[in-house]
């Protein structure tokens, strides 16, 4: 039996939106176990202590696509992006989707598709086969429901021990 996929993230969220509507929630900070730009301290293993944690990270001939969702407690985070190249940087991002939900948000916010997230590499951050440590950014996350636009300023992912097969 393969091992158990692991997560964590962290996440900036901005009152500073740049959909049309005005953010309804205040901006806070939101984490899964604990990750950054320079290391992974604390991934949260699937089943244990109620996460649900799962990932798969497939290379697709050089590009890779990778999809996850971790929650646990009210923290929710779920990204898929299709063509991540290991070569991504801050300046020539990846652009993929995320949802997110939390005690302060309470419903689901996601970006949109005419304004998608974007994910790059930084320091020893890096796609594998079955893993990956990302940062990400989402210049618009929405809930249509409450009409309200708001932002992830900031933010870092990691998985590992992912599925490999689509």
């Amino acid at each position: 039996m393969p091992p158990a996929s692991e997560g964590a993230f962290t996440l900036v969220f901005s009152s500073v939106g740049t959909g049309g509507e005005t953010c309804q929630i205040a901006p806070h900070n939101a984490q899964i176990g604990y990750t950054d730009v320079t290391k992974n301290s604390e991934l949260k293993k699937d089943t244990i202590g109620g996460a649900q944690i799962f990932c798969r990270v497939i290379d697709n001939g050089g590009e890779f696509e990778a999809h996850g969702f971790q929650e646990l407690s009210a923290n929710h985070l779920d990204f898929t992006v299709n063509n991540l190249s290991p070569g991504a940087t801050e300046a020539a991002p990846a652009l993929g989707n995320v949802s997110y939900r939390s005690v302060d948000t309470v419903r689901l916010y996601s970006s949109p598709g005419d304004a998608m997230c974007e994910f790059w590499f930084d320091n020893e951050q890096e796609v594998a086969t079955g893993r990956v440590w990302m940062e990400f950014r989402c210049p618009q996350i929405a809930n249509a429901a409450s009409n309200s636009s708001c932002a992830i300023s900031s933010g870092t992912i990691a998985m590992q021990n992912c599925d490999q097969e689509k």
